[in-house]
């Protein structure tokens, strides 16, 4: 019986120490080098529609914020909103229209899974 909780309580330490992981559906060749002084926190999120007349679409961005273990606590907002802004900076976007963020749920690879949708934009 002891050896059998040594082993679970080496697993749970070893698996504990990270708190989440994230995923994006942006591609590593669509990158753009941001020369200026533009950061990711400057990004601005917004629920509402992406105008064509005033702004160029960039791409559509997707991303999701996991949680690794059942002990760990659910992603937040701030950490959906975080990656979102950090993608549409990779992409040279200043905006991200039609921002979505779904609430936790579990899926294949994680207990909590939270998900962010959007339109990466720049002005015209």
């Amino acid at each position: 019986m002891k050896p059998r909780i040594i082993i679970i309580l080496g697993c749970i330490s070893l698996f504990g120490g990270c708190t989440d992981w994230d995923t994006s559906s942006v591609s590593t060749s669509e990158t753009v080098n941001q020369e200026n002084a533009f950061s990711a926190q400057n990004v601005r999120l917004t629920a509402g529609a992406f105008d064509p007349n005033k702004y160029s679409r960039v791409t559509d961005l997707k991303v999701s914020v996991n949680k690794t273990t059942v002990f760990n606590p659910d992603p937040d907002v701030q950490a959906v909103e975080a990656k979102l802004k950090e993608e549409a900076y990779k992409v040279g976007a200043t905006d991200v229209f039609e921002v979505r963020i779904t609430d936790v749920g579990i899926s294949l690879w994680s207990y909590g899974t939270r998900k962010g949708f959007g339109v990466a934009a720049k002005p015209k």
